[in-house]
C-alpha cells in the first residue's frame, strides 16, 4: 500500500502516513506511527485486515488535500502525487498536466511501462 500526504487541521501543514477515514464521526486522519503484535509497523493495511492495530500518532486532516502516493519520483528525485501538476516530455515538447487515478493507472501514465523512460517534473503541488 502506498503512503498518503495531507495538509493537518490544525496548523495546516504535510503530513505523510496512511490514510483513514471515520464514517462514525465524518473525519479523516493520516496516521504517521501504528504497530500491532509481532508485526512489522510499515504494514499497516495487513494489520487493519487482521485485526490487533495498535495507533501511536495521527493527525486529523483536510479531506480535500488527500492524496495518494504514485511510487514514481519526477526528474529531481521529488516524489510525485495525485493531483500534482507536471511538466513532462512528450514527442520532444515540454507539456504540463496533472497526476490523477484513473481505472486503467496513473494518468498521464497507463502503466508502470508507460512511465518508464519518460522525464517529468513536479511544478506545482495540490493544495
Amino acid at each position: 500500500m502506498r503512503p498518503y500526504r495531507a495538509k493537518r487541521i490544525d496548523n495546516g501543514e504535510w503530513v505523510k502516513g496512511w490514510y483513514i477515514y471515520s464514517e462514525k464521526n465524518k473525519r479523516a486522519y493520516i496516521v504517521t506511527s501504528a504497530t500491532g503484535y509481532d508485526e512489522n509497523p510499515t504494514e499497516i493495511e495487513h494489520l487493519r485486515v487482521h485485526g490487533k492495530l495498535y495507533i501511536h500518532e495521527y493527525y486529523r486532516v483536510i479531506p480535500k488535500t488527500v492524496e495518494q502516493q504514485t511510487g514514481l519520483k519526477d526528474k529531481n528525485g521529488k516524489e510525485a502525487y495525485d493531483g500534482d501538476k507536471i511538466q513532462t516530455l512528450v514527442n520532444g515538447h515540454w507539456c504540463e498536466d496533472t497526476i490523477h487515478w484513473t481505472k486503467y493507472g496513473w494518468y498521464p501514465w497507463v502503466s508502470d511501462d508507460d512511465y518508464r523512460g519518460k522525464e517529468f517534473e513536479i511544478i506545482e503541488e495540490k493544495e
